[in-house]
């Protein structure tokens, strides 16, 4: 695949807000925008970015705040699945993170 702007992912802490980290993607599974949310440091809900690593299953990311730029981020989680130190899968779906969430059909991302 050729690389552009429209293929990046960024998995960052907010660096002025030390509770929260954002999802922000260029356009490969939403129109461009940001997903804020508050994190946590257990479960599968929300769980800080530091904390998932391969083999630790899918994770949801929901209740995403006010400050968020995507539309429609009030009713959407992402999944969000380490398969490899380098590989990750992703997907946006509409509802909350309760239940178990799994993938209909993820978008994967590598890191080169």
């Amino acid at each position: 695949m050729d690389r552009t702007w429209q293929d990046q992912l960024a998995l960052i802490d907010d660096n002025t807000r030390s509770d929260r980290q954002t999802i922000s993607v260029a356009s490969t599974i939403a129109d461009a925008g940001y997903w804020i949310f508050v994190r946590q440091t257990s479960g599968t809900v929300n769980r800080d970015f530091a904390q998932v690593s391969a083999g630790s299953g899918i994770h949801c990311y929901g209740s995403f705040t006010s400050e968020s730029s995507a539309s429609q981020a009030s009713s959407d989680r992402l999944l969000i699945e380490v398969v490899y130190d380098d590989t990750l899968r992703i997907e946006r779906q509409t509802g909350s993170c309760s239940g178990s969430p799994s993938f209909s059909s993820p978008f994967e991302y590598r890191r080169s």
